[in-house]
């Protein structure tokens, strides 16, 4: 007798249907379970190339990974395959790929579970905002401007960015307890800016330099370091 195949399996679905999926928070993508059977899987494999409209995330546009697009067309797209179920007529498009959800849905009857991409919690997608340069200071000097969070106890700044569709570099360990500690960081890491606080509630954070039309992308997060 033929061995029965998983029916379902836990996947990081980025978007369902028309529906970009988000956790409690705000991180992109949400576990969810996608059924084995009955389904369509498309092939190729997709890039999920993020649209931002005035600087904010909206959608994700689809690009068959493929021929010229074999690479990432920009440094934060991700790789998706699209699952159509013939029964629901829900689609999921969820992170990995085709071959990892073959294996995942082929695993049964007392085997290891093949575990899905991203599955396990721990894969954090965020995706900046992001400005482009036209404003100019009194120097005559391209600026942009972005809100700091508010920290709770116990919590640091933790920065996310890009520039020029090149990731900038990574925030150090568990993030930044203050402001102070932030600007060193971003001022010695993230040029050719000059990286400023002018305000008196510590809400305000100015990247001063570049050039015309530079594109700038950033997010700074609240984060709990873990005990």
């Amino acid at each position: 007798m033929a061995q029965i195949s998983t029916v379902s399996v836990p996947c990081l679905v980025i978007q369902l249907n028309n529906t970009i999926q988000f956790n409690e928070d705000q991180v992109i993508g949400k576990v969810l379970q996608v059924p084995c059977r009955n389904d369509f899987q498309d092939d190729p494999d997709y890039w999920f190339v993020p649209v931002k409209d005035s600087g904010i995330l909206t959608t994700f546009s689809p690009i068959p990974a493929v021929g010229d697009f074999v690479n990432p067309p920009t440094f934060d797209s991700i790789k998706v395959f699209r699952v159509r179920d013939k029964l629901s007529s829900y689609t999921w498009w969820v992170y990995g790929t085709n071959a990892d959800f073959v294996a995942s849905c082929a695993t049964c009857c007392g085997d290891s579970a093949v575990a899905m991409p991203g599955a396990d919690g721990t894969l954090v997608l965020r995706f900046q905002p992001c400005d482009t340069l036209c404003i100019q200071n009194g120097n005559g000097d391209y600026y942009s401007v972005m809100g700091l969070p508010t920290l709770a106890a116990g919590q640091h700044y933790f920065p996310f960015g890009s520039y020029n569709n090149v990731a900038l570099a990574p925030g150090g360990g568990t993030g930044y307890a203050t402001v102070t500690d932030l600007l060193v960081f971003l001022n010695t890491n993230w040029t050719p800016f000059v990286w400023t606080a002018p305000g008196t509630d510590d809400l305000t954070l100015v990247a001063t330099g570049g050039s015309l039309n530079d594109q700038l992308c950033v997010t700074i997060i609240a984060l709990t370091p873990s005990a």
